[in-house]
């Protein structure tokens, strides 16, 4: 019988995953004036068959680092859907939708929601709805309260 190699070692074996390595799993290089981020998992499989918080924070946080959105929404969760376009070079339109009845049996008013602007300036921020203007402070304006739905006119300098 031929003698094995490996006749010191410990025959005892460790049940590791298959997909395990010491190979990234994601790697991030800048491309020209961008960033590619690659993943060698189906990342998007973790969070919209399981819904895996822990996949969304991490996408979230790469996102974030390799470019800054143009503009943001604080606001509850569950709470509203926002959209922006533009109107023009210097005009975004945003459109707030109230959500809170699809997770609750009632429409529920949304208060204190947050919008900032990132790499341009808000010169004036109005709602052709109800006529009222907001204050903007830091490049950001709060939306005190929201019905059913609010649309806010972004001027832009």
């Amino acid at each position: 019988m031929a003698r094995s190699p490996l006749a010191s070692v410990n025959l005892l074996t460790l049940k590791v995953d298959s997909f395990d390595s010491d190979e990234p799993d994601i790697v991030r290089r800048r491309v020209g004036k961008g960033t590619v981020i690659y993943s060698a998992t189906d990342l998007g499989d973790g969070y919209q068959l399981h819904k895996r918080r822990r996949v969304a924070d991490l996408l979230t946080a790469l996102e974030r680092e390799t470019a800054q959105p143009l503009i943001e929404f604080d606001a509850p969760a569950r709470s509203v859907e926002a959209r922006a376009l533009w109107k023009d070079d210097n005009t975004i339109i945003v459109h707030i939708v109230n959500v809170t009845a699809m997770y609750a049996k009632h429409m529920i008013r949304v208060a204190d929601i947050g919008i900032a602007l990132n790499g341009r300036t808000i010169k004036r921020a109005t709602s052709p709805i109800t006529d009222r203007g907001f204050e903007v402070a830091d490049n950001a304006i709060n939306i005190p309260s929201v019905g059913y739905g609010e649309v806010v006119v972004l001027d832009l300098q």
